[in-house]
């Protein structure tokens, strides 16, 4: 009987360490099918295992996800004598590739002449914006803001339900649910073992994917957390207008004649109204420079290799809207 319990024991261990293998090369193949530069490929060739290590790994790298002050960049030009604007976001606020002077803040401060507090860092979202506010410390701490400007990607909704970030990446995004009494609880972030294994992150992965394609109560819960961000801002910063941008996270390579993103691919009609009733201005950054921001000149490039980034906006398109936004809202 022991030997039994044993041998399928065995069979069964092998036959999971079978499927893990399969999963790495899987995982491996699709990475390396992503890149046609060969200079890249043989670049991450070289760097495959460590990487496959390094998902093993028990990482703390996950936690920023809810740590609300650490790799922020909370303030740029406080010399300045007007009033302060914040910023929510992404990584695309926050400047992935960027520096203090050339992303979105750093240039905003220069062009408007005032302090300007972002807080926004990769990975986030809406979820972000009620912690933070909660919170977050420094925000207690910022007088009378004339702005709060929140950056808005379509990719921001499937955040609210995924618990992990990038497919087949251990990071964790901050989640909140709506409980029986109407109540918006936050999930404590958990870590289990088999996270670990590529196995447990494609099964994860594939589930989660299922119930961004049926969840009937994303909508739901973008807006409530919306409607509680906007209560907290309309309370602590009376005199604050709001304004939500929307960036077409899209890439479209050299193609220069891509005519500018409609707001209705961004947001529907029905939740453009939902931000209108919460006093948001609404402003569509391809709409207002008048063309497409998905060239590539328009996204930033890894200062190390010189590939593109076909997600993160470039210092150019910064300072191509950034002017645009200042005199349209009067800053």
């Amino acid at each position: 009987m022991k030997k039994i319990v044993l041998v399928n024991f065995l069979v069964i261990l092998i036959l999971l360490l079978v499927i893990e293998l399969f999963s790495i090369a899987l995982v491996v193949s699709i990475r390396l099918k992503q890149l046609d530069d060969p200079t890249i490929l043989q670049r991450y060739k070289n760097n495959i295992v460590e990487y496959i290590i390094n998902c093993y790994k028990e990482k703390d790298n996950y936690k920023h996800y809810d740590i609300l002050s650490e790799k922020l960049r909370p303030l740029v030009g406080s010399n300045y004598q007007k009033r302060p604007i914040l910023l929510f976001g992404c990584s695309v606020t926050y400047g992935n590739l960027l520096n203090d002077d050339n992303n979105f803040s750093g240039i905003l401060s220069k062009v408007a002449q005032r302090p300007v507090y972002n807080m926004a860092y990769d990975g986030w979202g809406p979820a972000h914006i009620l912690k933070q506010l909660r919170e977050n410390r420094t925000l207690f701490l910022v007088d009378n803001p004339d702005y709060i400007i929140y950056t808005y990607i379509k990719d921001h909704k499937k955040r609210l339900i995924f618990f992990q970030g990038w497919g087949f990446e251990t990071q964790l995004y901050l989640r909140y649910l709506i409980d029986s009494n109407g109540e918006l609880i936050s999930i404590p972030r958990k870590y289990p073992f088999y996270w670990r294994f590529f196995t447990t992150k494609h099964l994860q992965h594939a589930i989660e994917k299922m119930k961004l394609k049926n969840e009937r109560k994303i909508d739901e819960l973008m807006f409530y957390l919306f409607e509680h961000s906007a209560s907290v801002m309309k309370s602590r910063y009376p005199n604050a207008k709001l304004v939500m941008l929307l960036y077409n996270e899209g890439f479209c390579g050299n193609d220069k004649y891509i005519a500018p993103v409609k707001t209705e691919n961004i947001l529907t009609k029905d939740e453009q109204e939902k931000f209108w009733r919460m006093g948001f201005e609404i402003i569509n950054m391809e709409e207002l420079i008048g063309k497409s921001l998905c060239g590539e000149e328009y996204h930033a490039r890894c200062p190390i290799y010189g590939d593109i980034d076909t997600c993160h906006p470039s210092s150019k398109m910064w300072e191509e809207f950034v002017p645009k936004l200042v005199e349209k809202l009067g800053m």
